[in-house]
């Protein structure tokens, strides 16, 4: 039990934001894996029971594949690097996904949200609105090759792409706003450490002279 729940535990650095980072970032990546594996094991047994067709397994064995090498990375120390990457790698998996689906207009496409709130919650508000951007280019590309007909999904309804950069650009401000929160609020939490630290070593100082 200790030697699982050590493999599991997030890695320790000497930098304290780094650590913090990569205790997300191992969550984030763990209950992804973890999450795929118990949707697919659901479908697999719906499809046994009522007959249907099995699931296409090819995208989520990719994303398996995708997180556990970044976790590996994450635990060589690579954290901010794996944390940038991380969510463009969600966003291209979840653009497999709809490039192997019927219709691109799916519950698919409500998962782009989370690459945003990932970028945003590791890297900051510019990470999520350069994520936002990324996942509008990667459906406006999917919605422009399914107008030509050079692959066989159907095509957004109109004015969908609008409505998902408007939801996608207010996620990534929400976002932002809500990091840059954070780090103020931890920043001022660091400081008063300090503060308190010192102020005990000077106490220390006039005890010992007093001594």
């Amino acid at each position: 039990m200790n030697k699982l729940r050590l493999f599991f535990a997030p890695p320790i650095f000497e930098d304290q934001e780094k650590t913090r980072i990569a205790a997300i970032l191992n969550i984030v990546l763990y209950s992804f894996i973890f999450m795929l594996i118990l949707l697919n094991l659901i479908l697999v047994v719906q499809s046994l029971t009522s007959g249907q067709e099995f699931p296409d397994l090819i995208v989520s064995v990719i994303a398996v594949i995708s997180f556990g090498v970044l976790i590996v990375l994450m635990r060589l120390g690579y954290v901010n690097q794996v944390s940038w990457v991380l969510s463009f790698v969600l966003s291209a998996v979840l653009t497999l996904a709809m490039l192997r689906s019927e219709a691109l207009m799916s519950a698919t496409v409500a998962a782009y949200f989370i690459a945003i709130i990932v970028a945003g919650l590791l890297s900051g508000g510019w990470a999520a609105v350069i994520v936002a951007i990324f996942n509008l280019l990667c459906l406006g590309v999917l919605n422009y090759l399914a107008i030509q007909g050079s692959i066989p999904n159907d095509p957004f309804p109109e004015n969908t792409l609008v409505t998902l950069g408007v939801l996608f650009s207010l996620a990534a401000l929400l976002l932002g706003l809500a990091a840059r929160s954070i780090r103020d609020a931890l920043e001022k939490a660091r400081q008063k450490e300090l503060e308190q630290i010192k102020a005990n070593q000077e106490l220390i100082a006039v005890q010992a002279t007093l001594e």
